[in-house]
């Protein structure tokens, strides 16, 4: 029987450690819980592991030995803590004579955000994984890290713009990695980050698939299921209802309104007539209707129209679909 995780595959070691919903204080002290208590047995090394680093940091059972001057470069909170340990002598854990501070994190989040520090990862075309995104947001917040932050939300920007215009030129998953379902975790990792903005759009998103899998979410691979929390799911299956209806009433309505097609000057009246028919048959009579909302204009249905129903046609659509766009917070 599958379990269900409302953030995926990549992301269930996380669901302990992640931000409470709205929460944006900056932490500039660790938690007794993060001083981990360190065993004597053979250390598991990270790959991120330099031999002129001169602190070891500890997560889960691994270990990551980098330099301190970085981290406090770009964590107010662990160069607190730094400053805090300098002033008394140290008795803790040595390894390969460095001192181990212990983080409160799993190791995956800890190599994400190291990864993203020393490597610069997110000034590649390459798409990252909503795991490696969510760690920039969840500890680029909790460390006060605000170049991390900063890139896991210019990831979220790309894939989820709130601009018109750059939504009609994204280039979907160029910044994240895509597997079914990515879409309803997308939506946990906004609200766990104060990310609100963004929902309504996402949620637009999550409305591509059909409403049976909207309700029941998609099994992954090792049994998890990505899927939208309850309210989520609701507003997103009513919102996808709305949204049908007024793309037929407003992008569609040269398909419907006698008034608008055929154009007045129309080359092919009688073709035209049919055209038009056959168009609302396929687009608007389908069980059940495709969501077309913000898509573009399919170069198909110019062979139903002359040309100067087309042009006609095209102009209505976009009207339309621009006030779609303007309507989706409201709807959502």
């Amino acid at each position: 029987m599958p379990h269900y995780s409302p953030t995926g595959p990549l992301l269930v070691s996380k669901l302990a450690s992640l931000v409470p919903r709205g929460s944006r204080e900056k932490r500039n002290s660790m938690t007794e819980e993060e001083n981990i208590q360190f065993t004597s047995s053979p250390i598991l090394k990270s790959s991120i592991w330099f031999e002129d680093g001169n602190v070891v940091l500890f997560a889960t059972d691994t270990y990551f030995r980098v330099h301190r001057g970085m981290l406090s470069r770009h964590s107010s909170v662990l160069r607190n803590r730094f400053i805090i340990d300098s002033r008394r002598p140290y008795d803790g854990e040595l390894v390969e004579g460095c001192p181990v501070v212990g983080l409160g994190e799993s190791a995956q989040d800890v190599q994400f955000i190291l990864s993203a520090l020393y490597d610069y990862p997110c000034c590649t075309n390459i798409p990252q994984s909503l795991s490696f995104i969510s760690a920039l947001l969840m500890l680029g917040l909790k460390y006060d890290m605000p170049v991390l932050r900063s890139c896991g939300i210019a990831c979220i920007e790309a894939e989820i713009p709130r601009d018109y215009n750059a939504w009609m030129k994204r280039r979907r998953y160029s910044r994240m990695s895509y597997y079914q379902g990515c879409e309803f975790d997308t939506i946990l990792i906004l609200l766990q980050n104060g990310l609100d903005e963004f929902v309504p759009y996402a949620l637009y998103d999550c409305m591509a698939y059909q409403p049976d899998i909207i309700k029941a979410g998609i099994t992954q691979d090792d049994g998890f299921i990505s899927c939208l929390p309850l309210k989520f799911r609701e507003q997103c299956l009513k919102g996808r209802e709305k949204i049908i209806e007024e793309q037929l009433r407003l992008s569609f309505s040269w398909l419907t309104e006698d008034s608008i097609m055929p154009y007045s000057s129309c080359l092919t009246l009688r073709d035209c007539k049919i055209g038009r028919r056959e168009l609302y048959d396929e687009i608007c009579m389908n069980d059940p209707v495709c969501l077309l909302g913000l898509d573009g204009w399919k170069d198909v249905w110019n062979n139903y129209l002359c040309i100067r129903c087309v042009r006609k046609a095209r102009k209505v659509y976009a009207e339309g679909r621009r006030k779609i766009w303007e309507s989706i917070p409201r709807l959502l």
